[in-house]
């Protein structure tokens, strides 16, 4: 079909209202017209003139792409881009933008390019082409080298075509800032690196070191945009019933949250703390004598058995 007006618009991981991301489609809609017909037509796809009565109609989404941090790109900073799905087509491809020193937006020609969905007989088939593969620039950190996206993106979107997972959860980050979380998780993986080096138990170190930084880093963004929202200064206090091996209450109480963690067995790695982190070795039977009401949240990292006690003793 004939490559149309947007059908639907959404925007997503940025704070841009709809009303800029339609003007933003329509005046690069217009443009496509006057002077790039090669653009034009790879967004209209295979399908293009296939179906001349029924124009395509088209999703169009804004979205920001947060580049990870780190010694390669300290001070990466987000982008954004158009993703434009045209299901007749069978495409999606993705258009990133550029904004000047006016803050005006507009749609750059250079590193677009396109996932496409095709049948031949009863096969199915996932191509990725690039727009211009002449002018794609390679930045290490938002745009790959196109070898990645031939070899190792196709590959594993073709195993998650084939997939059948399913999840009825929603999004564990829908409650916060994805931006803020991906900086402070960044900034405290860096922070606490080290203890990945120092682990003493037998437990995988980067596994356990990075799942507690990254919910530490839920905990302190969630945390933070509750003291804006109940116009509070003091940093909420915590306790962290079956705490495992510590470090959930050692970073949190570094970060300047009152707190401590209580499990049924102490772990080596305790002694490495040092005394700021209160850690105690006890179990918790669940009782009128185990309520805490002397700590804003309760915290069950690894409470294990304990767990559906959790939100009753915090009830309480």
């Amino acid at each position: 079909g004939g490559f149309g007006p947007a059908g639907e618009a959404g925007v997503g991981g940025g704070d841009s209202p709809a009303s800029d991301l339609d003007s933003l489609w329509d005046a690069f809609f217009q443009s496509l017209d006057g002077g790039h017909p090669e653009l034009l037509a790879f967004l209209s796809g295979p399908a293009a003139g296939s179906q001349p009565e029924a124009p395509s109609e088209l999703s169009v989404v804004l979205r920001t792409l947060i580049p990870k941090t780190g010694p390669r790109c300290p001070l990466a900073v987000p982008r954004r881009e158009l993703v434009v799905q045209d299901v007749l087509s069978g495409t999606v491809t993705f258009l990133p933008l550029e904004e000047d020193d006016g803050g005006n937006v507009k749609v750059e020609t250079s590193n677009v390019y396109q996932i496409r969905l095709s049948q031949s007989q009863e096969e199915w088939f996932i191509s990725i082409l690039i727009f211009c593969p002449e002018r794609w620039h390679s930045d290490g950190i938002v745009y790959p080298q196109p070898a990645w996206l031939g070899e190792e993106l196709l590959a594993r979107l073709a195993r998650w075509s084939v997939e059948s997972k399913k999840s009825g959860f929603k999004s564990t980050l829908s409650l916060i800032s994805i931006i803020k979380y991906s900086k402070t998780y960044q900034m405290l993986k860096e922070k606490y690196k080290d203890m990945v080096k120092v682990w003493p138990e037998v437990t995988d170190p980067e596994k356990f070191v990075y799942e507690d930084v990254a919910i530490a880093a839920y905990l302190l963004i969630l945390w933070e945009e509750e003291r804006a929202e109940l116009h509070l200064t003091a940093k909420q206090s915590f306790i962290d019933l079956g705490c495992g091996n510590g470090l959930l209450v050692h970073i949190l109480s570094t970060e300047g949250h009152p707190g401590r963690g209580i499990d049924v067995r102490r772990r080596k790695i305790w002694d490495m703390y040092g005394p700021q982190t209160c850690l105690e070795e006890g179990a918790i039977t669940p009782s009128d004598k185990t309520l805490f009401p002397d700590v804003d949240w309760l915290i069950g990292n690894h409470s294990d058995e304990l767990t559906p006690w959790v939100p009753v003793i915090a009830a309480r």
